[in-house]
């Protein structure tokens, strides 16, 4: 494989996905992590005009998924790589890093 030691990721049954994929998948994180903010860590949900824009933002990317080739063609299972990372970004966002945790916590002590 060029500049690699392994074999090639199509052989593998991999194939990288587009990169208006990730970006489709990412503008949609936000939804996400406003509906678990909520469940989880009991913060508002957001104005009714933010949920109407981030309510496009996903029709938009559904409109992209219906007509994506690779969707067509493999159904889901095209986007599964891409749902994997997408999760794991939610999660992220969501929870955040015990860095990330302890300095919201102390910000929040810090009169103003």
């Amino acid at each position: 494989a060029a500049g690699g030691d392994g074999p090639p990721l199509e052989s593998l049954g991999l194939r990288s996905p587009q990169v208006e994929t990730v970006i489709v998948f990412r503008a949609c994180a936000p939804l996400a992590v406003s509906v678990f903010d909520y469940a989880f860590h009991k913060r508002a949900l957001p104005s009714a005009r933010s949920c109407a824009g981030m309510l496009v933002i996903v029709a938009g990317a559904l409109g992209y998924v219906s007509t994506d080739n690779r969707f067509l063609a493999d159904g889901l299972a095209a986007y599964f790589w891409v749902l994997v990372w997408w999760g794991l970004l939610v999660f992220q966002l969501t929870c955040g890093t015990p860095r990330e945790d302890a300095e919201r916590g102390r910000r929040e002590r810090t009169p103003r």
